[in-house]
C-alpha cells in the first residue's frame, strides 16, 4: 500500500484573501460614494455661477451698449437667455419692426436640476413663468434677483444684479429666502457690486 500524499490544490479562496478583497472594496466605496453624492450639488452650484456670469454680461451690455437687451426665462427649455433687439438692415424700410433675437455673445444657461423658484425686479416679486426684463438704452436698468433651488438636496442660491452695477453676485441661501428688500436692513455694498463706490 502506498502512502497518500497531501496536495494543496484548492479550488476556492482562503479566508485571508476574502478579508483583503473586502477591505479594498470598503476603502474604494468609502472614497467614491461621497464624491457621487455631492456631485449633483456641485453641478447645481456651477449652474448658479453660470447664471451669475450671464447676469453680469447682461448688466455690462445694458450699461455700455446702445442696443436694447432683455433677460427672459424659457420654461419649455428650462433656460435663462439674454436677448437683443434687432432692427432690419435696410434703413430705407420704414415698415421695419424690431425683433428680439438671442444675444450671440452671451450663452443661455440651462437650469437642469435647478428650479427657478422666485424672481424679484426692483424688489417686487415677478412671475417666473413669464419672466422677461427689458432694458432700454439710456434708461435706468432695474435690479434683478433670482432664487434657484435644488429640490432634491435642499440647496438654494440667490443671484443678484444690482441696478447700478455690471457685476452680479451669487449667495448660498435657503428655500425660504424672503428676497431683496425684505432683509434685516443691513446693506452690503461689496455683495451689491458697489464696494469701491463712496457712500
Amino acid at each position: 500500500m502506498r502512502p497518500r500524499r497531501w496536495t494543496s490544490r484548492s479550488s476556492g479562496f482562503t479566508l485571508i484573501e476574502l478579508v483583503v478583497v473586502l477591505l479594498v472594496v470598503g476603502i474604494l466605496a468609502g472614497s467614491i460614494v461621497p464624491r457621487l453624492v455631492g456631485q449633483e450639488r456641485r453641478a447645481a452650484e456651477a449652474t448658479a455661477k453660470g447664471v451669475r456670469e450671464m447676469l453680469s454680461a447682461l448688466g455690462t451690455r445694458a450699461m455700455l451698449s446702445p442696443q436694447a437687451s432683455a433677460l427672459s426665462y424659457d420654461s419649455t427649455l428650462d433656460r435663462l437667455i439674454v436677448e437683443v433687439r434687432k432692427v432690419a438692415d435696410n434703413p430705407a424700410d420704414f415698415d421695419r419692426v424690431p425683433t428680439w433675437e438671442p444675444d450671440p455673445l452671451t450663452a443661455p444657461v440651462v437650469l437642469g436640476d435647478l428650479e427657478l423658484r422666485s424672481a424679484w425686479i426692483n424688489g417686487a416679486t415677478a412671475d417666473v413663468r413669464r419672466l422677461r426684463v427689458e432694458m432700454s438704452p439710456g434708461a435706468e436698468r432695474p435690479s434683478i434677483s433670482l432664487l434657484l433651488v435644488l429640490p432634491k438636496e435642499g440647496g438654494a442660491w440667490r443671484v443678484d444684479l444690482p441696478a447700478r452695477s455690471g457685476r452680479a453676485t451669487v449667495v448660498t441661501t435657503t428655500e425660504g429666502d424672503p428676497g431683496p428688500g425684505e432683509e434685516s436692513g443691513v446693506v452690503d455694498l461689496d455683495r451689491g457690486g458697489q464696494g469701491e463706490v463712496a457712500w
